[in-house]
């Protein structure tokens, strides 16, 4: 597959940039979807493609599971559209009884719906906030909870994201994330110490007072900052924190969670418990959904109509993601997304090996990052060889891309099948070869825009 065999697609790109604004995408090899199924996506000109992107973790079940469409189709001829806001259905309430039922979790519990991730983490902002009556949030650099303004004044990842769109909420602190392949403090783990614990613990004795912290928002996995798994001391030293100050403690497991990690959440794996947990992406299958699952005590304490949306815990939607949550549990996908998440960090392990592009090969269950740089040594990103080994793939049929500075992203569905993987991994190991012998000219991805 070459870029002439894109023909039609390119000219839909040329009429997306005319009539959509950019500041909605990233831009890496033009795949123009037209169908999907299971782990494979045919584009504009009949190309097919492997999809390690699944959908921005989104699709743990694959493109158009036979119980998705159904539950659409079915619940379609019943009933499409009748708000919360204003009344009632029971699929959203059967759905929260499901949710409220994960683990981790011995204590009453809640779900708020939300249409997207952003969303949900606007509502922890309200949550912890009247939930403990206190102003100030701690958070974490290199952390992405999304784009709306208040997920945004969370995040500290890309300064693109922020420029020229301040003020942002006040109140929200920004400290070291745990990154021990990138570590803040030049320090390796375990001989550091954990000095990220320890710098949080000095800000909160000199500059921000603990008793007026309402609490800890932190993803359990750097997401797309480049899937970044922290030490699990460290996650429980920021529960200890907390505890300690009477802080809540709300985890961002929007991308971890749905089983993607070998867990319902990866909290669970942890030992865990957190007040506040943001879901979405992979309970839905990709229609809009998301929301907060949190203590019935500090849920109750936002009062309506302060979370209220038209389109929030749609019929369809919901009905989409029951059937998510049985497929996963009557496939037994977890155990699936384990094994093949194995397999998979395995073979990227063993590629290391012959790739001097490859760093770092870091994951749980279908939540793979493969860190490009440019020195094994100094772990320089390898950011512009990353955009090259993601437009190669395209070309020979797999959809990759990055985030980070230069990681490679891999979620791709939890059934997918060994021919699958082994085709894609091929792929991937072809076109780290293609640009390590300099074979991708710069000029083919100047015009992308990654992470």
């Amino acid at each position: 597959m070459q870029l002439g065999q894109i023909k039609k697609g390119l000219q839909v790109v040329k009429r997306d940039k005319q009539s959509i604004g950019q500041a909605m995408r990233l831009a890496y090899y033009p795949v123009v979807a037209v169908r999907a199924e299971g782990s494979k996506v045919w584009d504009k000109d009949g190309n097919e493609y492997i999809d390690f992107l699944g959908g921005a973790a989104a699709l743990p079940i694959g493109h158009r599971h036979p119980a998705v469409v159904r539950a659409i189709h079915e619940q379609t001829d019943r009933l499409i559209h009748h708000p919360p806001l204003y009344g009632y259905h029971e699929l959203a309430v059967e759905l929260a009884e499901k949710l409220n039922q994960l683990p981790p979790g011995v204590y009453p519990r809640k779900t708020i719906y939300q249409l997207a991730g952003a969303a949900a983490m606007d509502l922890t902002i309200k949550l912890v906030r009247v939930g403990t009556r206190r102003p100030k949030i701690i958070t974490f650099l290199k952390g992405y909870y999304g784009a709306l303004y208040g997920a945004l004044s969370l995040s500290a990842f890309s300064t693109v994201q922020r420029r020229y769109l301040g003020p942002f909420l006040p109140e929200i602190y920004h400290v070291p994330f745990a990154d021990c392949y990138r570590c803040f403090f030049k320090q390796q783990y375990p001989d550091c110490g954990l000095a990220c614990l320890d710098y949080l613990k000095t800000v909160l004795r000199h500059l921000v007072p603990p008793e007026e912290v309402a609490a800890i928002i932190t993803e359990p996995v750097g997401s797309d900052g480049g899937y970044i798994f922290p030490p699990a001391e460290w996650l429980k030293g920021l529960q200890e924190i907390c505890q300690e100050n009477d802080m809540l403690l709300a985890l961002d497991e929007i991308q971890t969670g749905c089983g993607r990690c070998g867990s319902w959440f990866l909290s669970e794996q942890y030992g865990l418990i957190p007040d506040l947990v943001a879901f979405g992406k992979g309970f839905s299958a990709g229609v809009p959904l998301s929301g907060v699952i949190g203590r019935a005590s500090v849920m109750d304490e936002l009062k309506p109509p302060s979370a209220i949306g038209t389109g929030i815990a749609n019929p369809i939607v919901c009905a989409v993601a029951l059937a998510v949550m049985e497929v996963i549990q009557k496939e037994n996908l977890i155990e699936q997304c384990k094994k093949m998440g194995s397999y998979l960090k395995k073979r990227f392990e063993e590629m290391k090996k012959d790739h001097p592009l490859i760093g770092d090969v870091r994951g749980k269950g279908m939540l793979i990052g493969v860190d490009l740089v440019k020195d094994q040594k100094t772990r320089e990103p390898a950011r512009l060889e990353a955009s090259k080994v993601c437009w190669r793939s395209g070309e020979l049929g797999l959809i990759l891309t990055t985030l980070g500075e230069s990681v490679l992203r891999v979620c791709p569905a939890y059934n997918l099948s060994q021919e699958e993987a082994d085709r894609a991994l091929g792929i991937i190991d072809n076109s780290l070869s293609d640009v390590e012998k300099g074979k991708i000219p710069d000029k083919v991805v100047a015009s992308l825009s990654p992470w």
